[in-house]
This record gives structure tokens, sequence and C-alpha cells, in this order.
């Protein structure tokens, strides 16, 4: 979805209300399509004293694999999407997000703000004790007597 933004950058105190769907659902990621539902946006563009920002929200489900013991697991998320837009960019500062022609493409924006936001493991429970690395067993679901638990001596 592409937002037109002229009126924005050149009107004081004008704003955009956000309220989307978009289907991330052909997005690949490690190996897999996590993006079952629709990620929902929720927020606004404003212009307030000449400066543009985009302050809004993405809502998600994610769901992939454990990366410890590989069962299923589903996250649901929320994302912050908050950044200064420029159509002109005079430095090199990470600071600001060029909107080429006055265009903001909402999809892209959103799935890379989506994409960053991830946490690096994805885990099914934060308690998640994984396979076992000799026998193979979900650790989780039962024990093995291949690495007996270390008992607590206090």
């Amino acid at each position: 979805m592409v937002i037109n933004l002229k009126n924005l950058f050149f009107t004081d105190g004008a704003s955009v209300e956000l309220d989307q769907a978009l289907d991330f659902s052909d997005v690949g990621y490690n190996s897999g399509y996590p993006f079952t539902e629709q990620v929902s946006v929720s927020g606004k563009i404003f212009n307030r004293s000449g400066i543009v920002r985009i302050n809004a929200a993405a809502g998600y489900s994610f769901s992939a694999p454990c990366d410890r013991c590989g069962e299923p697991a589903e996250l649901n998320c929320e994302c912050p999407i908050d950044h200064v837009l420029v159509f002109e960019q005079n430095t090199d500062s990470d600071d600001f997000l060029l909107v080429p022609d006055m265009q903001l493409d909402l999809h892209d924006l959103v799935l890379s703000d989506v994409l960053l936001s991830l946490p690096f493991k994805h885990l099914c429970r934060e308690d998640c004790r994984g396979v076992c690395s000799d026998c193979g067993c979900n650790r989780n679901i039962e024990d093995c007597e291949c690495f007996p638990e270390e008992e607590d001596d206090d």
C-alpha cells in the first residue's frame, strides 16, 4: 500500500489515520512462511511544526518451529513503527526515513520493522528444555538417562 504524503509535507497540522491489514503470508523467513494471519497496523502519520512523523503499531502472529525443541510455536507481538519522514536528505543520518517522491510504501516499511523486531530465538516457552543431543527425545515431554539432571547440594 502506497500513501501519497505530498499534502502532509506541505500542510502543518495535517494528519492521516492508519488502520490497515497487510498480508505477509508470502514472506519467507528461516525456510518457512511464519505470517499466517494479516498484520494489523494502526496509528497515524502527521505533520507537527514541519516535521512529518509516522507513529503506529503493527500487531502480528508469528508461527514457526521452536528453535530448541522443534515443536510448533506461535508468538503474538506488537511492533512500534516510529520514524521521522523526509522527502530530501541533506545528510547521511539514519535518524530520518527517506520517502522518495513523497510516496510511502507502508507494506515495505512495516515488513522491515517487523522483521527487525523478531527475537533471535523463537521459543515455544521461556523454559523450553529442547531435545537431547544424544537420543533426540523432546526433554519437555520426557526425561532421558543420557545426561542426568545435576542435583542441587544446597
